[in-house]
């Protein structure tokens, strides 16, 4: 049920602290839609404007050659990248044009992104995504973005911790596909104990 929303949502709100499955449940949403992708593994150099645009336009043009070459071109991507409104304009007319089989792309650790320039540029993309493109973040906190349009309209999905969790099912299922066989009250017992938490669990 939850990779039959995701299919049909714009934006993809993934948080949840480490270990609770965030890139396992990326990978099956993959497997879910037929569709080109870019997964982009942020870290702390990716807070550089023109770092991050670079590595944008790389990703999505190992798809679409052709992506923005005229419009974004490396002397132009410095300009760009202290214009957050220039900069989201240009690619979505872009890709509006160009990405006709659409396209996934996956902002990981997203919670690493501390500068503004990066918050706006995608304060000012994801409102106008054209159909066929759909953009995850997922990360450890909520990212710091006013997404109201998106919750009025119901174009996102947000999956939190509570979305992520095993419930007593799923904890002893998991259990079994590790070979490990316990009581129904220690089954209980460990999904009580962890609460759930699926890297928990497999420390267990």
């Amino acid at each position: 049920e939850m990779f039959k929303q995701a299919q049909t949502k714009k934006l993809i709100l993934l948080t949840a602290p480490a270990g609770y499955g965030k890139t396992t449940l990326m990978l099956q949403h993959l497997e879910e839609i037929n569709k080109p992708y870019l997964w982009y593994k942020l870290d702390s150099y990716d807070n550089d404007p023109i770092t991050f645009l670079n590595y944008l336009l790389s990703g999505i043009r190992r798809h679409y050659p052709e992506f923005a070459q005229k419009t974004l071109y490396p002397e132009k991507v410095k300009e760009a990248a202290a214009n957050p409104r220039m900069a989201a304009t240009v690619l979505i007319n872009n890709l509006a044009v160009t990405a006709g089989n659409g396209l996934i792309i996956y902002f990981d650790d997203y919670h690493v992104i501390q500068e503004t320039l990066i918050h706006n540029l995608l304060q000012e993309l994801l409102p106008l995504l054209p159909d066929g493109i759909q953009v995850v973040l997922a990360g450890r906190t909520a990212p710091p973005l006013n997404l109201s349009r998106y919750q009025v309209s119901g174009s996102v999905l947000t999956l939190e911790k509570d979305s992520l969790r095993f419930d007593l099912e799923e904890v002893s299922s998991f259990l079994s596909q590790q070979g490990i066989r316990l009581s129904k009250e220690r089954v209980f017992d460990l999904d009580r104990k962890t609460e759930g938490w699926p890297g928990a669990l497999s420390l267990l």
